[in-house]
């Protein structure tokens, strides 16, 4: 009864004020991408063409092991640190995402890319040291400082109290870190976490969850 009247509803909609539809793919830029996402959605025999594209450019990987695969992710995302693209590494369970940030954020603690001084956090995910040029994720809305939830940004200075962030939409905030608890790093998220957004390039751990 309540999707009949929603139903019903959306008709009157339509019929008041007309309809459209998006025909064109905006997620991707690369008109192989772009032909693979339509072979997607088709599904049926098309599903076997688009990761067949995906192969044939060398963007889907296989190993033998879970923490192979791991491993190797990291080092494809390594590669990509050093530009102006925005990366993300993506997976479905919430202990790889967990296990996934340590060793992203341990390529760049070694590598010196983060700041020196580090200070450790009680956050909701567990005590975690940030320093400046981490990445970060809020995962709660927060209208009073401006994030919501799988809001992404990078740590421009660590505070005795909490963080001052630079977001990837451009603003900076502050927040007092005993007052909100609910951020992570931001280098992996789960598939659910990232929904709706638009990340450059992309690293996805594949699994049988999917």
């Amino acid at each position: 009864e309540g999707s009949g009247l929603g139903l019903a509803v959306a008709h009157g909609i339509v019929e008041q004020h007309g309809s459209s539809e998006l025909t064109e793919i905006r997620r991707q830029r690369v008109e192989w991408q772009k032909e693979a996402t339509s072979e997607l959605a088709r599904g049926g025999s098309e599903t076997g063409r688009a990761f067949d594209r995906y192969m044939e450019h060398e963007n889907i990987k296989t190993v033998d092991t879970l923490d192979q695969a791991k491993e190797q992710l990291i080092q494809d995302w390594k590669q990509h640190q050093d530009g102006e693209e925005s990366t993300l590494i993506l997976a479905y369970r919430k202990k790889d995402v967990a296990d996934l940030n340590q060793r992203a954020r341990g390529v760049l603690k070694e590598a010196g890319s983060l700041g020196s001084e580090e200070r450790t956090f009680e956050t909701v995910r567990g005590n975690l040291p940030f320093a400046e040029n981490d990445r970060i994720m809020f995962l709660r809305n927060e209208k009073s400082i401006g994030v919501k939830n799988g809001t992404i940004g990078s740590v421009e200075r660590v505070e005795s109290n909490g963080l001052l962030i630079k977001l990837d939409n451009g603003a900076t905030v502050a927040f007092d870190a005993g007052l909100y608890r609910d951020f992570d790093y931001g280098y992996a998220a789960t598939i659910h976490k990232t929904q709706g957004v638009t990340i450059d390039r992309s690293f996805v751990l594949g699994s049988a969850h999917f």
